[in-house]
């Protein structure tokens, strides 16, 4: 096996504070251009910034998590082959196979 796990899990754990970063110092910005009457709010904005910046850490990192999962959780058949050659082609064969969407469930 010719993949390092610990690159993939620094690569998932990069993409999500990049993501919720990001989006939580964006968001009070939105709001307040968007909706003037929010400024005296400020708990408000920065707690709907949280939100909104959680749920984009999450929905970009499932798919890392995902694919992670299914490489730790890979045997091999009765050849001896395994499914997977690495992150990148357990994330294409999962596209092919099931769909995008199959990284969410």
């Amino acid at each position: 096996l010719n993949w390092d796990y610990f690159e993939v899990i620094k690569l998932l754990i990069c993409c999500t504070q990049l993501t919720q970063e990001y989006i939580h110092v964006e968001i009070p910005y939105i709001l307040k251009m968007y909706f003037p009457s929010f400024k005296k709010e400020i708990g408000f904005i920065f707690a709907a910034a949280s939100a909104v910046s959680g749920f984009f850490a999450s929905a970009c990192s499932l798919p890392f998590d995902y694919v992670k999962t299914q490489i730790q959780k890979m045997q091999p058949d009765a050849q001896g082959k395994y499914p997977f050659t690495g992150p990148l082609d357990c994330a294409f064969k999962t596209i092919k196979t099931h769909g995008p969407l199959k990284f969410y469930s």
